[in-house]
């Protein structure tokens, strides 16, 4: 039973723990002897891993996609630690724990726009998140460049554009999905 824990990343649902065969007196039995640790309903730590915030909220809330500032962060695009996370959900998620329970910035989007740029990379702590990539996190904050500080979008934008990997195809075809892209040609006239 151990074997198969350690195999996962170290945070686990209950729901993968049944996948795995654990019985809920197995888990008892892995939080009595320090297996494991509860951090929150039906999820699970390691017991002597730290917690990761951004996994724990994504194994907790399945449709989350960290976004705009969170991403840029995340990128290593923007020198400002978030003060809480921003997501993006489906438009039609509900979103009340999200904002109430969690505190988190939950902006919403269509299908198209939702699913457009998902990668997985690592969190800070080492374990697998989905967030959108480079490319889909500059349109965003473009495209909520009013409710953006302008220091956050200045850094990211020079920060996208003095990158040697940087893909402007990809980012043009974004742009235009966001309806960004006369702004962004503003922008890029500058930088580049």
């Amino acid at each position: 039973m151990e074997k198969e824990l350690l195999h996962h990343a170290d945070i686990i649902t209950f729901k993968e723990l049944k996948e795995l065969d654990i019985t809920t007196a197995q888990i008892r039995g892995l939080q009595k002897f320090q297996k494991l640790r509860k951090i929150s309903r039906g999820i699970y730590i390691k017991h002597d891993e730290l917690d990761d915030r951004y996994l724990e909220l994504q194994k907790k809330y399945t449709h989350i996609i960290f976004s705009h500032e969170t991403a840029l962060y995340l990128h290593d695009l923007s020198d400002v630690t978030p003060s809480n996370y921003t997501v993006t959900v489906p438009n039609n998620y509900n979103a009340y724990y999200l904002k109430e329970k969690e505190q988190m910035t939950v902006k919403r989007a269509v299908e198209e726009r939702y699913n457009a740029g998902i990668i997985e990379m690592k969190s800070p702590y080492g374990n697998p998140i989905y967030v959108y990539d480079k490319e889909k996190t500059i349109c965003d904050i473009l495209a909520n460049r009013n409710n953006t500080d302008i220091q956050i979008l200045s850094t990211a934008l020079k920060s996208y554009f003095a990158r040697q990997h940087k893909d402007l195809n990809t980012l043009m075809i974004y742009a235009k999905l966001l309806k960004v892209d006369k702004i962004l040609r503003n922008y890029m006239e500058v930088l580049l």
